[in-house]
């Protein structure tokens, strides 16, 4: 009886202490079951402070069930994949790698491929690309096998690849990016957010060697989706936001570029906190553009701020701080600043230097920042120790026949011709050839046109300007929406195609009137030399066009540069009309384009470079017997005030 009852004794207990803990864990799974939904609410909606509380609330839960519980991986993962957006890389990657060793471990392959798409994502935020570039491929080979080749997780892992690739395989990040578009818009439809993410992805990896115009619409797009799907204030939207602030930048929308910047910036503070790296990187994006207005004491402030964030979170040597200080050199380049942009240029190129993982194209385009620096100040032979760096820098990185490799080298032949080194010149032209052939389409036609302009560059300061003539004469329609990589080249073709030009204008003109002395009347050559002044005139007029509509000011002393020669360019039409007998017209082409002329005299007075063509054509109609002729040539520059027009 005793054992009976010592029996039932101890069956109850077991069954008492059993259902004790049935009902423990039950509470435990729907308390854990809240917080994750909770958590993950306030994730999607972009609430990452908020959900912090929720994800180690989970977490306290689902410890627990067992070191081996799914449920814990569940928790470790998206407590992973929170602290990874907030940028809290050493807590993230731990609970990340608990994760995936538990679902590793349970061969549950789809969800371990998930969280290797979370350290992808930790370790490119981190800098550290290659580790990055394994975990995605890793999550792809995975994904493809079990969930099929078309499944939206294995766009995701597509897109990821694409941002870590190097500029080697700018040709694989391309494909696959558009691959991973492709498949979300047939699986989820044209306004999922995902797609955005693809097409944001898509700008990311184009935005140097794309149409301008197609990447436009691709932000846009990507903003209408998640402004519809997220909401108004979601970190992904202040994303996409910046990306098109930082394209307005690069194209001289300044004013453009600020609102949405600011914008972005307003969201991340809310998301992440005021002195959070993304809102520091949001005021380095929103100094480019303050800078780019003349707005100097603004633009230090935020670059200061920004500095000051990136050194406590990254450190003082990291990528970080290195590119805060290149955008600060830049900005002060374009202002004119060159002592200070100098000093801050070299401060982000040591910072490069130092650390092997940066390497290879970062500092490149360090060199290449320098070189222009130096361009922009006239001293082309310090331009070029920085250009040849460059060029070296981007062989090793990228191979010999890469096309970022061959812009290098185009831009490093128009420098030596400024040097007068025309075999040298003409060797790089070459080198770049091969890469120039090999490009991807988008890439290729404005390589090939900013050749044919190098060459023909190279041409006008050889002096053959007959077939620089030749090979400038329709080049500058090639340049229309040409990709951002090819920076203030567009500049560079108008201005130059223009002033080359010029001279041998001028010494055509010269033979007219010798022709016109001898007593013959050479209209062909007339007719010529016209349509040669007319196709400069063009040319000019699309270069002053490009900086008036400009927003930013680092051009706008084209302006004054480009009026002056439009100046002399219809003071030099009207002497070659007078000369084929054709005064009227002469007349005609002064008085319809006197606003021009008089600011260029204005500013350049008696000796402008107009006054003295004025002079001279006066003075010709004078010789030749045309006395009230030549009083109306000479109303054109009588009692012109000088000194009065604003400088540009």
């Amino acid at each position: 009886m005793s054992l009976l009852i010592g029996g039932v004794i101890a069956l109850f207990a077991i069954l008492v202490i059993g259902l004790g803990v049935a009902l423990y864990m039950g509470g435990s799974d729907s308390t854990w079951k809240g917080n994750m939904e909770a958590e993950r609410k306030a994730f999607r909606e972009g609430r990452y402070l908020e959900a912090v509380n929720y994800a180690q609330a989970a977490l306290k839960e689902a410890e627990t069930f067992g070191p081996q519980d799914l449920r814990l991986a569940t928790s470790l993962h998206n407590a992973g994949e929170l602290y990874a957006r907030l940028e809290r890389y050493d807590e993230a990657e731990r609970l990340l790698q608990r994760a995936l060793q538990i679902r590793e471990k349970a061969s549950e392959k789809a969800e371990a491929a998930r969280t290797m798409c979370a350290l992808a994502r930790l370790n490119h935020g981190r800098g550290n690309r290659d580790k990055a570039e394994l975990f995605y491929r890793r999550s792809l080979v995975i994904r493809e096998k079990v969930l099929g080749t078309d499944h939206p997780e294995v766009a995701e892992s597509l897109s990821g690849l694409a941002g870590v690739l190097p500029l080697k395989q700018i040709i694989e990040a391309e494909r696959s990016v558009r691959r991973s578009l492709a498949i979300r818009e047939k699986a989820l439809g044209e306004n999922d957010p995902a797609v955005a993410d693809s097409l944001s992805r898509l700008v990311e990896v184009t935005l140097e060697t794309g149409k301008p115009s197609e990447l436009e619409s691709h932000l846009r797009r990507a903003i209408a989706i998640r402004e519809s799907s997220l909401g108004q204030s979601h970190p992904d939207l202040a994303e996409s936001l910046i990306s098109l602030g930082v394209y307005f930048d690069k194209r001289y929308q300044c004013r453009d570029a600020e609102e949405p910047i600011r914008r972005a910036i307003t969201m991340l503070e809310k998301a992440y906190g005021a002195n959070h790296p993304a809102v520091a990187r949001g005021n380095l994006a929103l100094a480019s553009v303050i800078a780019g207005q003349g707005k100097t004491s603004d633009f230090e402030e935020l670059i200061g701020r920004a500095v000051a964030v990136l050194e406590k979170s990254s450190g003082a040597e990291s990528k970080d701080v290195a590119r805060a200080l290149s955008i600060k050199g830049t900005a002060l380049m374009n202002l004119g600043e060159y002592k200070d942009a100098e000093t801050q240029l070299l401060q982000s190129l040591a910072i490069l230097e130092k650390s092997e993982k940066m390497m290879g194209e970062l500092v490149a385009e360090a060199y290449l920042n320098l070189a222009s620096l130096y361009s922009r100040q006239g001293a082309f032979t310090k331009a070029e120790d920085y250009m040849q760096r460059a060029t070296n820098t981007y062989e090793n990185a990228l191979g010999k026949d890469h096309p970022v490799l061959s812009a290098a080298l185009i831009f490093q032949a128009m420098n030596l011709a400024k040097l007068k080194k025309a075999a040298e010149a003409e060797n790089k032209l070459s080198q770049a050839a091969a890469g120039v052939r090999k490009a991807p389409v988008t890439m290729r036609a404005p390589l090939e046109s900013l050749s044919a302009f190098a060459g023909a560059f190279l041409l006008f300061e050889k002096g053959d300007y007959e077939n620089g003539y030749e090979k400038m004469r329709s080049l500058t329609l090639a340049f229309d929406d040409s990709p951002l990589f090819l920076g203030e080249t567009v500049h560079l073709v108008y201005f130059a195609s223009v002033a080359q030009q010029v001279k041998p204008v001028m010494d055509g003109l010269a033979k007219l009137f010798q022709a016109r002395g001898a007593g013959q009347a050479p209209e062909t050559q007339v007719d010529s030399t016209i349509q040669r002044i007319e196709l400069l005139e063009s040319t000019a007029k699309r270069g002053l066009t490009a900086v008036e509509t400009e927003q930013c000011k680092r051009n706008q002393h084209l302006s004054g540069e480009y009026k002056n020669m439009l100046a002399v360019l219809y003071a030099t039409k009207a002497l070659c009309l007078d000369n084929a007998g054709k005064h009227q017209d002469a007349m005609t082409v002064l008085n319809e384009n006197l606003p021009t002329i008089q600011e260029n005299l204005k500013r350049g007075g008696s000796k402008s470079e107009v006054y003295a063509l004025f002079s001279t054509y006066g003075n010709l109609l004078k010789l030749t017997g045309r006395q009230s002729e030549a009083q109306e040539i000479e109303s054109f520059i009588k009692d012109i005030p000088v000194g009065n027009a604003p400088k540009n």
